[in-house]
């Protein structure tokens, strides 16, 4: 289970500057809820940051991932 802001998904990249959206954050949550977290953490940290670009950040970012 996952506990998040609006962050993730608020942010503009890619090749339009276009947010990340809803669809594209839960199909990223799914395809790495089966790694260890350190590895979902850089997974989630690795995409935003490739999506932005040289863009900067513009809202504050919140995932937190629950075990149960």
């Amino acid at each position: 289970r996952y506990m998040f802001s609006d962050g993730y998904t608020d942010q503009k990249g890619g090749p339009e500057n276009k947010k990340f959206f809803s669809k594209p954050f839960r199909d990223l949550l799914l395809e790495t809820s089966k790694l260890s977290i350190a590895e979902q953490k850089k997974k989630l940290a690795d995409t935003i940051i490739n999506w932005r670009g040289s863009k900067t950040q513009t809202d504050d970012i919140l995932v937190v991932g629950i075990g149960i």
